[in-house]
């Protein structure tokens, strides 16, 4: 497949729908992260600053999930980078818009049923 890249405005409503794509290796959800994007985001002060929200060769997202959500928390579009076509064993090689701690590392290597339990916060959390 090949590797593409292009500046797209991100809705809420599409910000959900790519959470849904979310790869099992992701690292932990930080709550408090993605509010606090979620509060630039509608304070006007969302820029895009090459970070991208990344998707592996079979569509899943491997990277983006606290932007993602916080689009969806402050109910505002964003344009941001999308990468689609990244191979999937690349997945834990990632770099971040935030430090990884070693539990983080680790974490990519949680089982599926782990994350989709994490990962139920769309109904939990709400806006």
């Amino acid at each position: 497949m090949t590797i593409t890249t292009k500046v797209e405005t991100i809705t809420p409503d599409k910000a959900v729908e790519w959470l849904d794509l979310k790869s099992p290796k992701q690292r932990v959800f930080r709550k408090h992260y993605a509010f606090m994007l979620a509060d630039q985001i509608r304070s006007g002060n969302w820029r895009i600053n090459g970070e991208s929200v990344k998707f592996d060769e079979n569509g899943r997202l491997i990277d983006g999930q606290h932007r993602l959500y916080a689009v969806y928390l402050a109910k505002k579009p964003i344009e941001s980078f999308v990468v689609r076509g990244l191979h999937q064993l690349g997945t834990p090689l990632l770099g971040s818009d935030r430090r990884d701690s070693g539990l983080d590392f680790l974490d990519v290597f949680a089982t599926r049923l782990e994350q989709q339990r994490r990962f139920k916060f769309i109904g939990r959390l709400g806006a």
